[in-house]
């Protein structure tokens, strides 16, 4: 995406939404890097809790399979199996369901 501001180009490769949940991989078939959802630092209280930190660590810690975390490992793409999603076509090579 490219954008322009005072004599100035940018070319955008991501852009983060305000406070929407917990991002997918991005070699997640789900994955739009014009949409990238995060969780935004913020207390269980308040009009956007549901948004913040707290409400989303909570959620991860009860729901360990939603978590990932890398197995370290730059030529694979290691994903759990049960999850019902599957890495985009162009990295399905490099993919290791677990």
């Amino acid at each position: 995406m490219r954008g322009a501001a005072d004599g100035v180009t940018y070319d955008y490769r991501g852009v983060l939404l305000v406070g929407a949940g917990p991002a997918p991989s991005p070699y997640c078939t789900e994955f739009d890097p014009l949409n990238i959802p995060r969780i935004r630092s913020q207390d269980a209280t308040g009009e956007d809790a549901r948004y913040g930190s707290t409400a989303w660590l909570d959620e991860l810690a009860a729901t360990p399979g939603r978590r990932y975390t890398s197995d370290g490992d730059v030529n694979r793409i290691a994903y759990p199996a049960d999850i019902g999603t599957v890495p985009a076509e162009p990295f399905r090579s490099w993919a290791l369901a677990y």
